[in-house]
């Protein structure tokens, strides 16, 4: 990771949470195996003023389907099998990202 990171003011036990969901979501997503990437960069967002930090988290899978992306960060949509989970992470996610002043994408 770059040394040279920009300070992020963001609360980090929901830093912490989100990261987790997100873990969560690619181990669930990974059940034979794969690679969870988690990484941070300085950027400068188009159209907003100031300095981020992004935090970028990937996995190997192939990815959503495309008919939920729309509503991927909708609270109770489901990328899984009923009963696999709440639906709640990736909309707690969406939720913090925004409260804490930045954007997801």
């Amino acid at each position: 990771m770059p040394s040279n990171l920009w300070v992020a003011e963001i609360d980090p036990i929901e830093l912490q949470l989100a990261l987790l969901y997100l873990g969560f979501n690619a181990r669930d997503a990974m059940p034979g195996g794969g690679l969870l990437r988690i990484s941070a960069k300085n950027q400068a967002l188009h159209g907003l003023a100031g300095r981020y930090l992004a935090i970028e988290v990937t996995d190997s899978v192939s990815g959503i389907p495309p008919e939920i992306l729309p509503r991927v960060f909708d609270p109770f949509t489901m990328t899984k099998e009923i009963g696999a989970g709440s639906g709640l992470g990736l909309s707690q996610v969406h939720g913090f990202v925004h409260q804490s002043g930045g954007t997801i994408g």
